[in-house]
């Protein structure tokens, strides 16, 4: 074929491939691979969530109990860990009832107190207790089931200890008061605290000085016990005491208002607060009433018996004491006599000391009925010692 043929041919096929769109230039050229971008994510701000955490209120204004402070700040320092358990248990059962005394069996207290497997070591720590006067075995168990009764001294009631515990008409030093403002306060409806050499803490916007002392202070709308209403004058919290104690945490209004009237007749006949949570609190004490405890009014029938049981157990706590006083009197005056004694001996020279005991052997061999055979070192002793105290009078 022609060149001319050929080159005519050529431009009809370009011109077929420019009809087809296709672009003459681009044949034979190999395609270029571009390589894949990383994708680009966009940024996303996600707020912070606050999640709120709610508290559950646990009222324990009916299950807690009273404890000084110098049990934990000065006794327990001088007491073993056994001692220090045993001790907080008696306590509980005592002072936690409003009394000072508590009975109790020794597996009772070693189930309590989880020391031990055996009543050995709850032993000791109540012969460690009553060495240090903390506490005073007022009636062994013996045969009875209830167990040993004890007296449970306060840390101010044990002698020889610096106790910072004041009953009533306490002063309060060097608290810290918020100085919230109380309005309207009645002056007749309350009672005036004493509070000396008080640091008021600062507010938010004003700040006060430091070391004011603020007197006759408001701290407590409390009720005098002239008034009429029995709302005023006797807490309810007394009824959900006795129905907490028998297992029944919701009152009926009918219920409430009943142990109400209950209070307030308990009132006219001058029985205190604190006398009717005490019998409430030995009603409720298995064994001291053979009456079914099912309602409030029951009160009213075993208060006279609580009450005379707290005056004999008090009166017996009270004999205990004295006699313990007399106890340590006469130790103390032992221990003294012994300290004169040997002053005197430590004053007498080795001829002296021969003079005296020729003396109290002589003394010895003249007294009636004296045989030589019972005339021995002791015997001898307490006669020279009889000499040093005739002779320094």
């Amino acid at each position: 074929m022609k060149q001319e043929d050929l080159q005519s041919k050529a431009r009809e096929e370009l011109s077929a491939l420019k009809i087809i769109g296709i672009d003459p230039s681009a044949l034979g050229k190999k395609e270029k691979t571009v390589p894949p971008q990383p994708a680009t994510a966009e940024s996303t701000t996600v707020e912070s969530a606050t999640v709120e955490t709610t508290t559950e209120r646990i009222d324990i204004r009916s299950n807690y109990f009273k404890c000084d402070n110098d049990v934990s700040d000065i006794l327990a320092p001088m007491q073993t860990l056994a001692e220090q358990a045993v001790y907080r248990r008696l306590y509980r059962l005592s002072y936690g009832f409003r009394k000072n005394m508590c009975q109790v069996g020794m597996g009772s207290l070693a189930r309590a107190c989880n020391i031990g497997s055996s009543n050995k070591t709850v032993r000791n720590a109540i012969e460690g207790l009553a060495e240090k006067k903390h506490i005073a075995i007022l009636e062994d168990a013996g045969n009875n089931k209830a167990g040993t009764k004890y007296r449970v001294f306060l840390p101010s009631e044990v002698p020889g200890i610096q106790s910072a515990t004041i009953v009533k008409s306490t002063v309060v030093e060097n608290t810290v008061v918020d100085p919230t403002v109380v309005k309207n306060a009645d002056s007749a409806m309350v009672e005036n605290t004493t509070v000396k050499n008080t640091t008021v803490s600062q507010s938010k916007t004003n700040s006060a000085s430091e070391g004011t002392v603020v007197e006759s202070t408001v701290v407590e709308s409390t009720p005098i016990k002239d008034l009429h209403s029995i709302k005023n004058t006797l807490s309810p919290d007394l009824i959900e005491l006795f129905y907490t104690g028998i297992g029944q945490k919701k009152l009926t209004k009918t219920k409430r208002e009943r142990g109400l009237s209950v209070l307030e007749e308990l009132q006219k006949g001058n029985f205190s607060e604190e006398d009717i949570q005490f019998a409430i609190e030995w009603t409720l004490t298995p064994g001291n009433t053979k009456e079914k405890v099912h309602d409030f009014s029951i009160i009213s029938h075993t208060i006279g018996q609580a009450l005379s049981a707290r005056e004999a157990d008090q009166q017996a706590a009270d004999a205990a004491q004295k006699k313990q006083a007399r106890v340590r009197a006469a130790e103390e005056e032992r221990k003294r006599l012994e300290g004169e004694i040997e002053d005197l001996r430590s004053e007498l020279n080795e001829a002296e000391l021969a003079d005296l005991r020729k003396q109290a052997e002589k003394e010895i061999a003249q007294t009636d009925g004296m045989k030589k055979e019972f005339i021995n070192e002791p015997l001898i002793v307490a006669r020279e010692n009889e000499i040093l105290r005739r002779n320094n009078q």
